[in-house]
């Protein structure tokens, strides 16, 4: 989801989440958002999954959590919308992301 909703050709910024929504921990290193959790327009039309230790997880920014749930809205997903952590590899002057999404 953008961060800029476009109304009638005015544009208004859409506010960040202010709590994490509620997790279920699957095992040491995955967690998940369940899909009722946005009921509303966007509709999520599977869970999320979130892959990291609990120390990660308690420090991630909350806009990963809003970007995942609202992955999981898009039409045509099936199974579950995922977040891996990346690592970032230095490769002469350019960084190379390596995620994985499972969409």
């Amino acid at each position: 989801m953008s961060p800029i909703k476009r109304d009638g050709g005015k544009k208004s910024v859409i506010k960040p989440p202010t709590e994490r929504p509620p997790l279920k921990r699957i095992s040491d290193v995955v967690w998940e958002i369940s899909s009722s959790y946005k009921k509303d327009n966007p509709k999520m039309q599977v869970p999320a999954r979130i892959y990291g230790t609990k120390k990660l997880i308690d420090e991630m920014d909350l806009a990963v959590f809003e970007q995942v749930s609202n992955v999981a809205c898009l039409p045509g997903i099936v199974k579950a919308a995922t977040w891996h952590n990346f690592k970032l590899e230095k490769k002469g002057a350019n960084y190379i992301a390596q995620v994985v999404l499972d969409i």
